[in-house]
């Protein structure tokens, strides 16, 4: 408990110490070493920041796969889909603006992280494809032209 109270000092220290903002390499850092030690808040606040407003198209390609990466992290251990999503954006972005480098990105991961590189992979595959994405009204329309009867 104590080392996340510690990280969670030392990043505010370095995003505000002085009035000088720390680089984004410096604030990714910072949540990837909060994410490590369990400081989850921590962590969401740092990602967000960095992907706010106009910050996002500023990043390199490389810290965007980072940050999807922390973004599916947060996914998992906080139940939270907005991270899903906002790992996807910052997927989508990084393919979009140049799909070898954010290849390399996600080829170069541990072994432990390649299952959040997969499900960004396989969500892209999916929201790419609109036949993929079935609305309610449609779903009860094929239920009932099979001839069943809802109750």
């Amino acid at each position: 408990m104590l080392r996340i109270i510690f990280m969670s000092i030392i990043v505010c220290c370095l995003t505000t110490a002085c009035g000088h903002q720390t680089s984004d390499a410096d604030s990714l850092a910072a949540a990837e070493s909060a994410m490590a030690e369990g400081a989850y808040s921590t962590a969401q606040k740092i990602c967000d920041r960095l992907t706010e407003g106009t910050n996002a198209s500023g990043i390199p390609v490389e810290m965007r796969c980072r940050i999807a990466l922390l973004y599916m992290k947060l996914a998992e251990q906080r139940n939270e889909p907005e991270n899903t999503a906002a790992a996807l954006e910052c997927y989508r972005t990084a393919m979009a603006d140049a799909p070898d480098s954010a290849a390399q990105a996600f080829a170069n991961l541990p072994v432990e992280d390649l299952q959040y590189a997969v499900i960004l992979s396989t969500l892209m595959s999916f929201n790419d494809s609109d036949s993929l994405i079935i609305n309610d009204h449609e779903m009860d329309s094929a239920y009932l032209d099979s001839g069943s009867v809802i109750h």
